[in-house]
C-alpha cells in the first residue's frame, strides 16, 4: 500500500498530493486574472 501523506484535504496519496498542489496552483492563478479583469471593468 502506497504511503499516505496529510493534506489540507485529509490523507492522500502522493501522487493526488501533487495533482492537488497543481489544481491548487491553477485556481489559484485563475482567480487573481478573474479579479484582475474585474478591477480593471470598475475603472472605466
Amino acid at each position: 500500500m502506497a504511503k499516505m501523506t496529510n493534506t489540507k484535504y485529509g490523507y492522500v496519496t502522493p501522487q493526488e498530493a501533487e495533482i492537488d498542489a497543481h489544481l491548487d496552483k491553477w485556481i489559484k492563478k485563475r482567480r487573481a486574472k478573474h479579479l484582475d479583469k474585474k478591477r480593471r471593468k470598475q475603472h472605466v
